[in-house]
């Protein structure tokens, strides 16, 4: 499962949970959302449940195009 940390909060948050927030945000259903990072519906709603994640350059794609910038941290 892929997580987004946020420093000042110390909390972990999935990246379908982010994923989601930020579709809704931009008014877009999965369908539309899909056609921008070329997947289905379907594969798009796998990611926002947490039952899949996308390959690792489609999230870097996503996190990009939402402004974010990917970070790789060792796990303690």
């Amino acid at each position: 499962m892929t997580h987004i940390i946020d420093d000042n909060l110390k909390e972990t948050v999935s990246f379908g949970k982010v994923l989601k927030e930020v579709r809704k945000m931009m008014e877009m259903n999965q369908t539309e959302f899909g056609q921008v990072v070329d997947a289905n519906q379907n594969t798009v709603s796998m990611w926002e449940l947490g039952i899949t994640s996308p390959p690792f350059e489609t999230a870097e794609y996503i996190l990009k195009m939402l402004g974010f910038e990917l970070m790789i941290r060792k796990r303690e």
